[in-house]
């Protein structure tokens, strides 16, 4: 069975993680007279993110704010969904991704979530916001409006 590229990368950036960290976790290297050191349990390494919704595409501003709403809605959930999926695909060595997605207009969070890796290769709801549900992330949609978080 053949490794393709992405496979060897990822399994690449995680072995050199591991073996800093037993490094680090070995300390006789830190001149002690013991041998032991302590045992690597285990290691996952995650990343913080968040980001600002996107407006709608400018061709679409002039559709009823119900119909804008609803395509802002839809296109954000999609937006999440492949963003996720992107991050993990590019940066193997990342384990969780805890994120936030920041409302146009405020400072107000409107979807997040701590997704895990395994939990994506995992998910298989054919909806966006399905998907999303199944990954844990949080957000509500009245109407086609998000709602703030708290």
């Amino acid at each position: 069975m053949s490794l393709s590229s992405h496979d060897w990368r990822m399994r690449r950036a995680r072995s050199r993680i591991q073996r800093s960290a037993r490094r680090a976790l070995a300390l006789n290297r830190r001149g002690e007279v013991r041998t032991d050191g302590l045992r690597l349990r285990t290691l996952r390494n995650r990343l913080e993110i968040e980001w600002g919704a996107r407006d709608v595409h400018p061709w679409d501003r002039d559709l009823s704010a119900c119909d804008r709403a609803q395509l802002f809605a839809e296109q954000c959930l999609e937006d999440v969904n492949s963003v996720l999926k992107r991050l993990f695909e590019n940066l193997p060595e990342i384990d969780v991704i805890e994120f936030k997605v920041i409302a146009l207009d405020s400072s107000c969070s409107i979807l997040s979530g701590v997704v895990t890796r395994s939990a994506v290769d995992e998910a298989d709801a054919k909806s966006a916001g399905m998907r999303l549900k199944q990954l844990g992330v949080r957000f509500r949609l009245v109407n086609w409006q998000f709602q703030p978080l708290t």
